[in-house]
């Protein structure tokens, strides 16, 4: 019981901790060179990815057992 109060209080003084710095905006504009079919070299800017929505679109599948794509574990 003591163990699992001492990390609670841990974990907790550490999220007060994050919570009271300012926000990090150092990756709002994040650009990549690429070529382009004329040589070109253009820079494209990257969009940003919200967890949330990257394991929404990623982990939630229909079972489909006719598909020939589907995985070998189910």
């Amino acid at each position: 019981m003591v163990l699992l109060f001492s990390i609670r209080v841990l974990l907790a003084r550490e999220n007060r901790r994050r919570d009271a710095e300012p926000p990090d905006n150092s990756y709002d504009d994040v650009y990549v060179a690429r070529i382009d079919e004329e040589g070109n070299c253009v820079e494209v800017k990257v969009s940003k990815v919200r967890v949330g929505s990257y394991w929404a679109a990623h982990t939630t599948r229909s079972y489909d057992p006719d598909s020939p794509n589907r995985s070998s574990w189910i």
